[in-house]
């Protein structure tokens, strides 16, 4: 009577420790599957962004050569205004020598 009451133990215990095992393996496939599909996510991500990135340095490009051009065209504008106002301060001081 022991050695069958054991051996029915034993297939108990061959059973849970099957049953273990089964869960066990579909723990680590849906961490798999799970992984494939972060990876996946992660180069979609990664790929969104270096296109939003390269975008971006367009823009931010073109903004500079922009603010070049400007900063250009405000030079000239304060170099003819310093002509300008040269020509009115002597203007002014002509004028002021022929009424004193």
């Amino acid at each position: 009577m022991k050695k069958e009451h054991f051996e029915i133990v034993l297939e108990e215990m061959n059973s849970k420790l099957s049953n273990i095992s089964e869960g066990y393996q579909g723990l680590n496939d849906k961490i798999d599957n799970l992984d494939k599909k972060v990876d996946a996510n992660t180069k979609e991500l990664r790929d969104e962004m270096i296109v939003r990135f390269d975008y971006l340095d367009r823009k931010v490009d073109k903004l500079d050569n922009r603010m070049d051009n400007m900063e250009k065209r405000v030079d000239r504008i304060e170099d003819k205004l310093d002509k300008v106002t040269e020509n009115h301060e002597q203007r002014i001081t002509t004028l002021e020598t022929k009424v004193a």
